[in-house]
């Protein structure tokens, strides 16, 4: 039996008439596709198939199907052309040839020009299968991933013909290239570089011509300033030839990063502005639960919007390869997207796409956006049986909005700004019923009011405990539920439990940066720094541009009395962010330890004169009279306000204790400390010798047996 989904969908069989029956059947032809194109050399677990072509079904009813589909092949297609072992489902190779099978055998082989003989065209065109969602994903991204890797493999052979002196075939497979990816800057160059190696200006102007028409009717795109070098070089009869067509070197590709810019929205209406936003994100999500890409957190590329800069320098500036821009335009309910992938080393093009139809097709754009992403960047799909668990986005165009307006709010950080997306979540959840992501960002929310300060009450946190538990019912693997429950976790003095589910995290999304940001910093204060070195160096890579991130490096130092050491690191953070309180005020801290007296009292005059009425500008009145000699005033500083935030923070509270112990309020000053140890500070060395702040408090009595306590809690996490 002969299976064709390349260029075609055909099934023929030296048996008699049976498959034209198959046919005619579109699920069961397309379970046969799967089990015949889906990594052949292993079977398939019938629980997955279930999710994939039955997931509408309940599970009796769902294996009742398979069982009868697969019955349904075996009588068609011959009963040795499947093999079913206990729970799992395969395909016997040697009874059925599958040509998107021999295209990757021929690969693997490295006989490049038999596999693009097999490669007739994209995987199984037109070809869809009703309430099979999964299926679908599938096919979208098994399509660009074996486009990439006919267009890599187009790109090689040209290369190798090159080596070998025959320019004539290196020029054909180069636009074989050029074929398979349509907007590739790149193939386009080397294309017009060797029509003018064989002395033909006239046909690399043709080319060039034709692919900017091409580029700005469907793409509405201009060429990067580097082709027009090329074709203006090739124009003028003056001028030497071009350089020669060096093949791009793909070993910078093989770990590829990426940046997912903020979309562009083109229609003006700001109630709008959650349609591009959710779309960027969504897009983001789906991409960095991508194992071997590296992509930018969207703490760091929400800074760059509208900032003007172009491919290259954002690049430079993220420290990615590919940028992934695009633009939204609504109007009514009808929607546009534009989207392109460029490589930022050369400010190329090397993807682009035009989407547009109903406001309902948003979800089905975000995937296929993210598929041809990594279809073009990683050419050679990974074995997966789908995407991984635990990360899900929106189902529905109406979760879509309720959950993108929510994080639209949340993402403001000011009290008025939360309010607005608990209201918002709330909503949905009662219109919509619970739904994993909007119960986890309702829970957020709540956690993002306890961080501010703007309600640090043990109602707020049992709501978002309340939401972290439901959103990992409703999902036990469910990452936005992890991470809520891994703060509230921090939050209620569970520091251990916070770690085991933020870790869990980092099992899905390795680069997860709230993950990330948290586990670095209860690592630290848990005096475990060699498990945090490399998670702060994986959060600079993914999050470059918040500057907290930067200080990380030197807060690590100063937990070993480092402090002059630790100063570049702040300094950096501020150079990232120099308007950012909370960050001055973190320098405030290591500029007392590190002895720069002035630069701390500046810093505390900046923040007392931008954010009079915030907690840190409180914490500042509380250090200014404990360095002026004015312990009563110390004291009275910690306002009722104050210290209810505190209570539900390590640093602030380890920040007060300071400040108490230098005015020489030593009774007040150690329930802080023990509050600091409560939620997980428990450096044993750093705080009963190294930080010069607790001086005084050493040789009390009280801070005796407390540092007892922590010096048992830091050697048993110790070993």
């Amino acid at each position: 039996m002969r299976l064709q989904i390349l260029g075609a969908v055909d099934l023929s069989s030296d048996r008699d008439g049976s498959v034209e029956k198959l046919r005619l059947q579109p699920k069961r032809l397309a379970l046969l596709c799967y089990l015949a194109a889906a990594h052949p050399e292993r079977p398939h677990r019938r629980d997955v198939l279930l999710e994939i072509f039955w997931p509408e079904l309940d599970r009796v009813r769902a294996r009742a199907a398979l069982r009868q589909a697969l019955h349904y092949v075996r009588r068609s297609a011959g009963p040795s052309v499947l093999i079913s072992e206990g729970d799992e489902v395969g395909i016997e190779s040697d009874r059925l040839w599958c040509d998107a099978r021999a295209f990757k055998a021929r690969l693997a082989e490295g006989a490049r020009e038999q596999a693009l003989e097999l490669y007739q065209g994209d995987l199984l065109p037109g070809f869809h299968v009703a309430e099979a969602p999964g299926f679908e994903r599938w096919v979208e991204a098994e399509r660009a991933g074996l486009r990439g890797m006919a267009a890599r493999a187009a790109s090689e052979l040209s290369a190798a013909e090159e080596r070998t002196g025959n320019t004539v075939a290196a020029l054909e497979w180069s636009r074989r290239r050029l074929a398979l990816a349509p907007v590739d800057e790149r193939a386009l160059r080397r294309i017009l570089t060797l029509r003018d190696r064989l002395g033909d200006r006239a046909g690399a102007e043709r080319e060039y011509r034709e692919f900017v028409r091409r580029l700005r009717r469907e793409y509405e795109l201009e060429p990067s300033p580097e082709t027009v070098r090329v074709a203006a070089a090739i124009r003028d009869p003056q001028a030497p030839p071009a350089r020669p067509a060096t093949p791009p070197n793909r070993d910078a590709d093989r770990v590829p990063s990426i940046a997912v810019l903020p979309f562009t929205q083109t229609n003006g209406d700001p109630g709008d502005a959650h349609i591009a936003d959710g779309l960027a994100d969504d897009v983001l999500t789906d991409l960095a639960s991508i194992r071997g890409l590296r992509v930018v957190a969207r703490t760091s590329t929400l800074r760059l919007r509208a900032n003007g800069r172009d491919s290259r320098a954002v690049g430079r500036h993220l420290g990615v390869t590919y940028v992934l821009e695009g633009s939204v335009r609504r109007e009514g309910r009808r929607l546009r997207v534009n989207a392109r992938l460029v490589d930022t080393r050369e400010g190329a093009v090397i993807w682009a796409e035009r989407y547009s139809g109903e406001m309902n097709r948003v979800l089905e754009i975000q995937r296929a956006i993210s598929r041809e992403v990594v279809g073009t960047l990683r050419p050679a799909p990974d074995d997966d049986e789908g995407p991984p668990p635990g990360r899900r986005l929106p189902a529905t165009l109406d979760e879509f909005e309720c959950y993108h307006r929510a994080r639209v709010e949340m993402f403001r950080m000011t009290p008025p700004a939360l309010d607005r997306a608990v209201q918002i979540a709330r909503e949905g959840i009662r219109v919509l019923g619970p739904s994993e992501l909007l119960v986890s960002t309702l829970g957020m929310a709540y956690v993002y009011h306890i961080i501010l300060g703007s309600r640090p009450d043990e109602e707020c946190l049992t709501e978002a405990r309340r939401c972290a538990n439901r959103a990992l019912e409703l999902s036990p693997e469910s990452v936005p539920g992890l991470v809520l429950r891994g703060m509230v976790r921090f939050k209620s003095g569970d520091p251990e439990g916070a770690i085991r589910d933020l870790e869990s995290v980092r099992e899905v999304e390795p680069d997860n940066r709230d993950a990330l940001f948290v586990l670095a910093i209860l690592y630290i204060i848990s005096g475990r720094t060699g498990r945090a070195t490399p998670i702060v160096n994986t959060l600079l890579d993914v999050d470059p541009l918040t500057g907290l991130n930067h200080c990380l490096p030197g807060y690590i130092r100063a937990h070993h009395g480092e402090f002059r050491e630790a100063l570049p690191h702040y300094e950096r953070m501020l150079e990232v962010e120099p308007s950012n309180v909370p960050n001055r005020w973190c320098f405030t801290q290591l500029a007392i330890r590190a002895n720069e007296m002035d630069r701390a009292w500046w810093l505390t005059d900046t923040i007392l004169k931008d954010a009079p009425g915030t907690t840190f500008a409180q914490q500042a009145r509380v250090l200014r009279c404990a360095l002026s000699d004015d312990p009563v005033g110390a004291r009275t500083a910690v306002t009722p306000q104050l210290a209810a935030a505190a209570r539900w923070d390590e640093h602030s509270s380890w920040w007060i204790a300071s400040a108490l112990a230098m005015a020489g309020q030593l009774d007040d000053a150690l329930p802080w400390l023990e509050n600091a140890v409560r939620l997980g500070f428990v450096d044993h060395p750093f705080l009963s010798r190294i930080d010069p702040c607790l001086e005084n408090l050493r040789g009390h009595p009280s801070f005796t047996r407390l540092m007892d306590r922590v010096r048992e809690e830091w050697e048993r996490l110790e070993n």
